[in-house]
């Protein structure tokens, strides 16, 4: 089994969620009898994944490591950087010395269920210097038309699932290269995931048939938290239920 340390980015400030995140971290926000780190560590041990970075504001250490300390009970190893706000990128930068081989990234506020040790290998098959978790089935929020050219609505669908535009999950596989991209105040996906494509990195796409949720907003965490009712309610793990990744990926160039 492939063992890699994961940073998992749990530095932002939960605006979305607010003011819940005025009084806890978005981290700890309680899902189905855990909160959504200990969700997130269960998904990673699962795989293997036992050293875990964790990459926080200076705001939220104090509660985070209260509640998940050095990892000892739990059979992890957990280190901490901590910095004022970064950005994704910015704070993966600012941990570039504990971060000198291939490493996961993981962002703390998102919940997904699928094989981590085939992307990892997928990533390492293809010499990947990032390779970026993409979901098929992903709703998006809004209603979509297609025009003709005098602008009469040919197609029109209320929120649909797109799997041409396969969806960013927030989990990734990078190589330490990508770190002297990771600039203070850069976003990993609007900042430094371009400036990769444009010096011409080898950067891929993972798919799953699965979708992921991003718990940053009331909809979805209230969503998230009936399909962990129901679950447990059908004496199922209290994880999002399983699903076989399609392996069937691309290069993004």
């Amino acid at each position: 089994m492939v063992i890699l340390k994961t940073a998992i980015l749990v530095g932002g400030a939960g605006t979305r969620l607010y003011p819940l995140t005025n009084y806890i971290p978005k981290a700890l926000i309680p899902l189905g009898g855990k909160t959504v780190i200990d969700h997130i560590l269960d998904y990673l041990t699962g795989y293997g994944m036992r050293d875990m970075l964790v990459l926080s504001s200076s705001d939220d250490y104090p509660a985070l490591s209260n509640h998940l300390g050095n990892g000892l009970g739990r059979g992890l190893n957990i280190t901490y950087n901590v910095q004022n706000r970064l950005g994704t990128g910015g704070a993966l930068g600012a941990a570039s010395s504990s971060l000198t081989k291939t490493f996961v990234v993981y962002y703390g506020d998102v919940l997904v269920d699928f094989d981590l040790l085939s992307e990892i290998k997928f990533h390492r098959d293809h010499h990947a210097a990032l390779t970026i978790t993409l979901s098929n089935s992903v709703p998006i929020d809004y209603g979509v038309a297609r025009l003709s050219t005098e602008g009469r609505v040919t197609f029109f669908k209320e929120k649909p699932v797109l799997p041409e535009y396969p969806i960013c999950t927030g989990v990734f596989i990078a190589e330490p290269t990508i770190l002297s991209y990771c600039l203070l105040g850069t976003d990993l996906s609007a900042d430094v995931i371009p400036r990769l494509l444009q010096d011409n990195l080898p950067v891929y796409g993972f798919t799953i048939e699965k979708r992921h949720y991003d718990i940053g907003t009331f909809k979805v965490l209230e969503e998230v938290r009936n399909i962990l009712r129901h679950n447990q309610s059908s004496e199922m793990h209290g994880n999002l239920p399983e699903e076989t990744p399609n392996t069937t990926s691309s290069r993004n160039s």
